[in-house]
């Protein structure tokens, strides 16, 4: 009489997956049977594979990132990926046509939306105009300049473009530049006249 437990169909190493892929039912798996049944395995766990079937195949549409306000709905696409490729274009498309902030140390990728990114930018451009020199007594408004350097160059312009045309006050030791209004000079040249007997 046999032992019990001796025959090869009662070895524990002949099924080392408990018989799952002994699929020529010979009592044993071989590793011909392993390789194929591992295969199958893989392709079944795969994402949107057949072998899952339509439903589960599409069960990421009621898992994913919802689109809505981008105007980007699941239903239109057929795989996860192209979901998420066109939700990601939607989302970060801008990034690509934005105006570059290079040269104000910005990053469109550091920002989440175009608003942000834009809202940054104008700040970093202009925020100037919040701390210059108000040069309203004489005509000039910030809002008209597109950088700091023309605002001060045409305030500048407006403060001190009389010392190019103004009278020469060098016979009289008098320099433009050390003066800080027209009329100061003007009232410093009359009084370096007056001293020296010179008509005004």
């Amino acid at each position: 009489m046999a032992g019990k437990g001796n025959g090869f169909g009662n070895d524990p190493f002949s099924k080392p997956f408990g018989g799952l892929f002994d699929f020529n039912r010979d009592g044993k798996e071989d590793l011909g049977e392993i390789l194929f049944g591992q295969k199958v395995l893989q392709e079944f766990t795969k994402k949107d594979s057949p072998l899952l079937g339509r439903d589960a195949a599409c069960s990421w549409r009621s898992a994913c990132e919802d689109g809505s306000e981008y105007g980007v709905i699941p239903e239109d696409y057929d795989t996860e990926d192209e979901y998420e490729d066109a939700l990601h274009e939607a989302k970060y498309g801008w990034r690509d046509a934005c105006e570059d902030g290079f040269e104000y140390g910005l990053d469109p990728e550091d920002y989440e939306t175009e608003e942000e990114y834009e809202e940054a930018l104008r700040e970093a451009k202009y925020g100037w105009r919040e701390t210059c020199e108000d040069g309203f007594e004489y005509g000039l408004d910030p809002e008209d300049y597109e950088t700091e350097e023309e605002y001060e160059d045409a305030l500048n312009e407006a403060k001190y473009g009389w010392r190019e045309t103004c009278e020469d006050g060098f016979e009289y030791g008098l320099n433009p530049e050390d003066y800080e209004t027209e009329e100061e000079y003007e009232e410093a040249l009359n009084e370096a006249k007056e001293s020296f007997g010179d008509p005004f």
